[in-house]
């Protein structure tokens, strides 16, 4: 029996450390997020790792080099506990369009039905592009239906793939940010109610709107909304440089929290408040057009991901500014995390989170 115990040992070593799943690898604008998650013994799923690096030239460069990608890719790879070559990855932003396609089935099958309807929507030939849809169940005998449709074109797909497996990984899928937005929030509100959420993920020079209907995407829009823009408004109107203004916004956000930086605060509020104000209108449609898809059932809440969610008073002004409630998601891993504190607020690598889930969850 004394014999076994160094086995055993070392076995339970190896059960506690749990089942890893792959590696979620999201290229953003300007960082490589990868978030890597595991399941113990008891189903739980926990964090393995993750790891935000920025990229030494233009995303654009990046790509187009898979030695460039390799690099990067390595580094980050080499600052956290990464395990195996499995990844889930996403197209860039600036390189799939996703729209809401609404299309008849008649006789057709629903594939066949979603591409028909698809073919004036696009240049050239559907054959030059790689397409991916989601169907979103409609009224019963309703003939039209909604699909969230995603279109890429081929030759810059394949590219893709092939870049990232000279740069090491194997990409098990090829998913759309949207999906895996969606993945997460169903992931981190499974022991609520199903309800209706809308998603705001803001990015640099635009930002996306996902709804997520109980366990399914009901679509993505993107909108002409962005920190950059935000910033130069800013500096422009204060006359100062927009790093300043990126500092100013940074340190006092738009909600004081003492009274040192209280005008501070309230300048900066007020001057963003109006370019907030299109947002909302943007907000309001996307809830407008929710209603006609779910029989009328209220949106329960908005969620705000991306950089900006960093911003101090972003979720009091939108609250000010909306009717439903709004949170800002600081951490996407707090709910993974097992006893190791909280970490440090990361909303940028909610996608990465989400693609890290594929697998490991039963709502796919």
């Amino acid at each position: 029996m004394l014999a076994l115990t160094p086995f055993k040992d070392r076995f339970v070593r190896f059960a506690q450390q749990g089942q890893p799943g792959p590696i979620g690898v999201e290229l953003a604008r300007e960082q490589l997020h990868l978030v890597q998650l595991e399941k113990g013994a008891d189903g739980a799923i926990g964090v393995r790792a993750r790891a935000s690096e920025p990229y030494p030239v233009p995303r654009e460069e990046v790509l187009a080099s898979p030695q460039g990608l390799r690099a990067v890719l390595r580094r980050a790879l080499r600052t956290d506990r990464f395990v195996g070559r499995r990844a889930v990855s996403a197209l860039p932003s600036g390189e799939v369009r996703i729209l809401s396609l609404a299309y008849r089935p008649g006789s057709l099958e629903e594939g066949a039905a979603i591409l028909d309807a698809l073919k004036d929507r696009v240049e050239g030939a559907l054959s030059d592009y790689v397409v991916d849809y989601l169907p979103v169940r409609g009224r019963k005998g309703d003939e039209e239906r909604l699909a969230v449709v995603a279109i890429s074109p081929r030759g810059f797909v394949i590219g893709f793939l092939e870049a990232m497996r000279k740069a090491g990984l194997d990409v098990e899928a090829l998913e759309i940010g949207p999906s895996a937005i969606k993945r997460l929030v169903v992931t981190m509100t499974a022991s609520a109610d199903p309800e209706s959420v809308l998603v705001v993920n803001f990015g640099l020079n635009n930002s996306y709107l996902t709804m997520v209907s109980g366990r399914r995407l009901l679509f993505d829009q993107e909108v002409a909304f962005g920190e950059d823009g935000l910033i130069q408004q800013l500096a422009a109107t204060l006359d100062i440089s927009t790093g300043l203004a990126r500092e100013l916004v940074l340190r006092h956000g738009l909600t004081s929290h003492g009274p040192t930086d209280a005008e501070i605060s309230q300048t900066v509020r007020e001057i963003l408040k109006p370019r907030f104000q299109t947002l909302t209108a943007e907000v309001n449609r996307a809830l407008i057009f929710a209603a006609s898809q779910t029989h009328g059932e209220p949106v329960g809440r908005v969620y705000l991901l991306g950089a900006m969610a960093r911003w101090q008073g972003v979720d009091d002004l939108l609250n000010e500014l909306l009717d439903i409630p709004v949170a800002t998601i600081p951490d996407p891993l707090r709910p993974f995390r097992r006893g190791e504190g909280t970490g440090s607020p990361s909303p940028e690598i909610a996608v990465a989170t989400g693609l890290a889930l594929r697998g490991m969850v039963s709502h796919d």
